[in-house]
This record gives C-alpha cells, sequence and structure tokens, in this order.
C-alpha cells in the first residue's frame, strides 16, 4: 500500500504553512484562504481549514531513507523540539517486526509527527538530507472507538493485511512499509508522549492498493479511496 494523497484539517491553517512550507521546506503546490498542499515525497499532502468545534490532531509519519537517518535527527532538531520519553529518549527502535528507527516532533497544530527509517526500504543516498529527501507519508493514526471492527472492515473492504497488533483492542497497524494505518482506540495515548491522546478527526486518503473502491467510515470522519496499481 502507498498513500499517495493525505487531506488533514486544522485550526491553525496560517502555522501549518509557515511551518511546512518556510520551517520544513517542503515544495509547495497549491494554496489559497481555504487550504494549501505540499509535496511529502511520493505523497501530497493537504490541510484544510477546519470549521468544526473540535480540534482536529493527528499522528502520522514520513519515511526518510534509513541511511539518512541520523543526518535527519540533525536536521530536524535545527527546526523544531523532539518529543522525549519518559525514559529521556528522543530516538527509538522497533521490534523486528517494524525494523526501523523513529523519532518525533510537533507541528504547530500539535500533531504528533514522526520520521522513521525503516531498515527494508534502503535507498542509496548522495546527497545532504533536506525535505527533499522525504520519501512519503507512511502511516495515518485512525482513532475508534472498537479497534478490532474497523481493522477487520480494512482486512476485507480495502484487502490490506494486518501488519502487527493482530487481535488488539487498542492498537493495530494495517497495511506495509510503504504505507500504514495505524488504528488505535479513542483516548489512547501515542507513543512516546506523556499524554497526548488519540482522537477521532476527519481524514481524507487516497492509495495505491489491489483493487479500485472507496471506504468511508460508519461516522462518515474517515473517506478512502484505493486506486488499483494493476
Amino acid at each position: 500500500m502507498q498513500i499517495t494523497h493525505l487531506t488533514l484539517q486544522t485550526h491553525s491553517l496560517q502555522a501549518q504553512y509557515d511551518f511546512y512550507v518556510d520551517t520544513f521546506g517542503m515544495q509547495l503546490l497549491t494554496a489559497d484562504t481555504a487550504q494549501f498542499t505540499v509535496q511529502a515525497g511520493a505523497t501530497t499532502l493537504t490541510f484544510a481549514e477546519s470549521h468544526g468545534a473540535a480540534t482536529p490532531n493527528y499522528h502520522f509519519a514520513f519515511n526518510v531513507p534509513p541511511a539518512q537517518f541520523d543526518d535527519a535527527i540533525l536536521w530536524i532538531t535545527g527546526r523544531v523540539p523532539l518529543v522525549a520519553h519518559d525514559t529521556g529518549d528522543t530516538q527509538f527502535s522497533g521490534s523486528p517486526v517494524w525494523d526501523a528507527r523513529m523519532t518525533y516532533f510537533y507541528d504547530p497544530a500539535g500533531n504528533i509527527v514522526e520520521f522513521i527509517g525503516r531498515n527494508r526500504l534502503h535507498r542509496e543516498v548522495n546527497t545532504s538530507f533536506s525535505s527533499n529527501s522525504v520519501m512519503a507519508i507512511s502511516e495515518i493514526g485512525l482513532a475508534t472507538t472498537n479497534v478490532q471492527l474497523l481493522v477487520e472492515t480494512l482486512n476485507r473492504e480495502l484487502t490490506l493485511p494486518t501488519f502487527d497488533g493482530a487481535g488488539s483492542d487498542t492498537f493495530t497497524a494495517a497495511g506495509d512499509d510503504h504505507g500504514l494505518f495505524i488504528v488505535v482506540h479513542e483516548g489512547r495515548t501515542w507513543f512516546p508522549t506523556r499524554g497526548h491522546q488519540a482522537v477521532i478527526s476527519p481524514m481524507q486518503a487516497r492509495i495505491i492498493g489491489n483493487r479500485d473502491t472507496q471506504f468511508t467510515s460508519e461516522d462518515g470522519q474517515y473517506q478512502i479511496d484505493v486506486v488499483s496499481s494493476r
């Protein structure tokens, strides 16, 4: 699975623009008073102005070349503080299932954003790390009141395999190294924060999958368009 487009909502549109375009240096594709879109490797990322009362909040991850992970750490810490775990650590290694290194930071809207270098996606690089080094958005968190039901639906309707956390009531990842839906129970604390809880927020995604189809969650918050790679 590959996430080719992601639309997220925000109450902080200008601050998000300033961060992702000016501070982060991502290529601006389109912008108006209601939204803007930047290029994040193989993914286009749109932030749209939210008119709802609740504050939208998300967790998503950028794949970075594993060979550049240390350089990515230096690059991002020059722009925003990293999120520390209770142990004080700001860099983490995943289990063998993930085979990756991770670090996390907040954007101005309070989203918990991740850089992840997945060793199975090794890529030779001969340039310094920059925003152009981002490979794609590889994860988006989906909060829900019933983790197993949503995962079973993604397995069945989008033919997405379970990647990690099968059978869990609190955390399951569906997809593969290129793209994952991180399905968590509403209110679960996002790692490595002390109290950043997952909330249900509107999300639209376009992914490359096994067949052309569309999916909308029962509450209408999550909309996923699937385009076949065949």
